[in-house]
C-alpha cells in the first residue's frame, strides 16, 4: 500500500528504489540479509524491544529487522516497516508469516502523517 508520494527532494531516491536499486536488492534479498545481520544483531539488542511496544522500523526494506522487531514486541504490540521502495515491501510481504503483527507501507517517512498526539505510542529505533 502506498500512503504517500515522495517528498521533492527524495523524488529521485524514490525513482531509484522503485527502479534498478530496489530489483537489483531485492533479487539479492537473503545475501543482503546475511551480510547486514551483525548490524542488524547490533541494533535489535541495542533497541531492547519488549512485548507490547509498537514500533517504527523505517527504511525497513525487505523486512529482516522489521520482522525481528515483530517477534520482540509479542504479545500486544505492533510494528509499521515504512520503505520508499514498492519491490522490496513486495519481497517484505511475502516474507512475513500469517498473523506476524508488522503492516508495510510504502512511504516517504519525511512526509509520513503519522498521527499527532494519537493513544498509540510509537518508539521510533535507531542505529
Amino acid at each position: 500500500m502506498r500512503e504517500t508520494a515522495a517528498h521533492v527532494g527524495n523524488e529521485d531516491q524514490a525513482a531509484s528504489w522503485n527502479g534498478p536499486a530496489g530489483r537489483n536488492w531485492t533479487n539479492r534479498q537473503a545475501m543482503q540479509d546475511e551480510l547486514l545481520a551483525p548490524v542488524s544483531t547490533i541494533l535489535t539488542a541495542q533497541a531492547n524491544i519488549a512485548a507490547g511496544e509498537n514500533v517504527v522500523d523505517i527504511g525497513c526494506g525487505c523486512g529482516a529487522t522489521s520482522l525481528e522487531f515483530a517477534r520482540r514486541v509479542q504479545p500486544g504490540g505492533a510494528v509499521l516497516g515504512l520503505d520508499i521502495s514498492g519491490p522490496m515491501l513486495a519481497r517484505a510481504r511475502v516474507l512475513t508469516p500469517a498473523g506476524a503483527p508488522v503492516r508495510f507501507v510504502e512511504a516517504d517517512a519525511t512526509i509520513y502523517p503519522f498521527e499527532a498526539g494519537g493513544r498509540t505510542r510509537w518508539r521510533r529505533v535507531s542505529a
